[in-house]
């Protein structure tokens, strides 16, 4: 039984290998397109977390709130940075 299941296996092997490479070189064009994505998006946490720091500033020396009170706006570009890291790290 077993030596039948060797047999089997033996010649799916070999198809599966050349089928994988072949498969990953269609997908150079598709890495290429999400990384200029994960750049752009890169360059968007630096935006977001300028316009956080200029809201919150804002809030605090002219409106004379806490950072407590800002903590929504924190944790929001907190979120949108970590979202565009994440997803660079999965790619």
């Amino acid at each position: 039984m077993l030596s039948v299941l060797k047999n089997k296996y033996a010649y799916l092997m070999p198809a599966l290998l050349f089928s994988l490479s072949a498969e990953a070189n269609g997908l150079v064009k598709t890495k290429t397109l999400l990384q200029k994505v994960f750049d752009e998006a890169h360059s968007l946490v630096g935006i977001v977390v300028a316009l956080a720091a200029l809201i919150i500033g804002f809030r605090v020396l002219f409106r004379g709130e806490t950072i407590r009170d800002c903590w929504g706006v924190i944790i929001g570009a907190s979120l949108i940075a970590s979202a565009a890291e994440i997803g660079k790290w999965l790619a």
